[in-house]
């Protein structure tokens, strides 16, 4: 194979080289020279491989696509378009993409010369000519992507060139709505003229879309059931399901639609993205915020955030947003602010309202007095009187490297008290099973030193391990203590009171 530009004579005998690219080459002995009909060398290249190809192929017998090479790209196009509405795809859908197809294809005379390099360089100009988002030229290659995908289905051609060229990184939302405060959907109501505040506050309370919204018949809204069921042709999802509309809502239908028949459009004209832009200027709203828009499809994003301030399950909202995946409804369409956070923190403050602008650290003192004002009120002299105190706020469990170990617990400002286990014969109790109880298994470390004993263990004996005991407000082992680590609870558990 061989690519070269053939010489001519112009009208005054001058030798010149033609600017388009020509192909030689040789299939079986035999030799073919055909024009390759561009002046860039590289897809002359590409086209001229094709061509080998394909007569190789015929040479012994196999599928070389000539129908599909011989009938252009255009005829294809509109062939498409006719597959699309076989499908009953909506006609905004169809007419979208064909138009996205037939501008990527544009200069392309035959389907060979479409080659991935092609492809990409098609995506560039489109979206340097329309100056498109990376979202945006997505779609288009998207659009081209159905349509080589059908011919290759269809066993018309060989591969689809679009499935290598990698979809461009798309960064952010495209388009940033917010949802309308409350006040501001009032507003919004109470100005916009009658016929244009019942659309949207159709949209704002069911999530309908504006292509829904314009396909709604009054057959399909059920004023007595309050529901309205939207056809699975009109419906984005293509699933047909009723949807329960508020009272509000059933009463403002029900005064619009006087004398209409059931065929009739419940909405003939939907206001324009222009008319509601004018209409939230009428109204006092920004119409952006912060990088977030408010548009007509701003709506239905309030409808999803009216829920999520409600509290309704995310699988209630899901269904009566008609998303596929609980995803979008929770990340895209629930709009919460700071507000809504603050709120739901303001649910679970457990901080008791009679302390509130104390310090924290007289809090302390004053629940650990409350702690040792009730140990003094037990029964003296009984090992019930000391265990079942409200002890001090110091540790769960504290031992130090040496392995001295001393277990007694905590949470007088927490609510939990250290009611002990039932006494053995000996007068004795497990402070290892308290331990555990009051503290649901979780421990802590802490140094062991004076002040960190309750003052009522003070002279106690710790019993389990001969050799210690709590003497001094310190707790005092053997000087050559084996212990290396730290010892298990059930060393030292069994507190007796002297």
């Amino acid at each position: 194979m061989r690519l070269f530009q053939p010489t001519y004579r112009d009208a005054a005998g001058n030798l010149k080289k033609s600017r388009k690219w020509w192909v030689r080459y040789y299939v079986r002995g035999r030799r073919f020279e055909k024009p390759l009909g561009t002046r860039d060398k590289r897809a002359a290249e590409i086209l001229a491989g094709e061509m080998v190809k394909a007569g190789e192929l015929r040479a012994v017998g196999l599928e070389t696509h000539d129908e599909t090479r011989a009938a252009g790209v255009e005829p294809l196009v509109t062939e498409y378009e006719t597959e699309l509405r076989r499908r009953n795809r909506d006609d905004e859908h169809i007419e979208r993409t064909i138009f996205r197809v037939r501008k990527l294809l544009e200069g392309v005379s035959e389907l060979v010369a479409v080659t991935p390099e092609a492809v990409r360089k098609a995506l560039d100009r489109v979206t340097g000519e329309r100056d498109l988002t990376a979202r945006t030229a997505n779609f288009y290659r998207v659009a081209l992507h159905g349509f080589f995908r059908w011919l290759v289905r269809e066993g018309r051609w060989t591969r689809n060139p679009v499935e290598a060229v990698v979809p461009a990184r798309v960064t952010g939302n495209a388009r940033n709505r917010r949802a309308l405060a409350p006040e501001e959907l009032d507003r919004l109501l109470a100005t916009a003229p009658a016929y244009r505040a019942l659309v949207y506050l159709v949209a704002a309370t069911t999530g309908l879309r504006r292509g829904e919204l314009r396909s709604l018949l009054w057959m399909h809204v059920d004023l007595v059931a309050a529901t309205l069921s939207l056809p699975a042709a009109a419906a984005k999802n293509r699933h047909e399901e009723p949807l329960p509309l508020p009272a509000g809502v059933v009463e403002a239908l029900r005064a619009a639609r006087g004398e209409a028949k059931p065929e009739e459009n419940v909405f003939p004209t939907v206001p324009t993205v222009e008319t509601f832009y004018g209409d939230l200027r009428a109204a006092g709203i920004e119409r952006e915020t912060g990088g977030r828009i408010a548009d007509f499809h701003a709506l239905r994003t309030t409808m999803g955030t009216s829920l999520a301030r409600a509290g309704v399950p995310l699988v209630v909202a899901q269904r009566l947003m008609r998303h596929s995946d609980p995803k979008l409804t929770a990340n895209v369409y629930s709009k919460l602010e700071v507000v809504d956070y603050r709120a739901a923190v303001a649910r679970i403050d457990r901080t008791p309202a009679a302390s509130e602008g104390r310090p924290a650290k007289r809090r302390r003192r004053r629940a650990a007095g409350a702690g040792d004002a009730d140990a003094d009120a037990a029964p003296a002299g009984t090992a019930a009187g000391k265990l079942s105190r409200p002890l001090s706020r110091s540790g769960v469990r504290q031992t130090d490297a040496k392995g001295l170990m001393a277990s007694y617990f905590t949470t007088h400002d927490s609510g939990l008290t250290a009611t002990p286990l039932a006494a053995d014969s000996s007068g004795a109790r497990d402070a290892s099973e308290g331990s555990r109880t009051l503290t649901s298994g979780r421990r802590r470390v802490f140094e062991t030193r004076a002040s960190a004993v309750p003052p009522r263990w003070r002279g106690a004996e710790l019993l389990a391990r001969p050799g210690f005991s709590v003497k001094g407000g310190r707790l005092r082992g053997p000087e050559n203590s084996s212990s290396r680590g730290r010892p298990e609870s059930s060393r030292c558990t069994r507190w007796r009171p002297v």
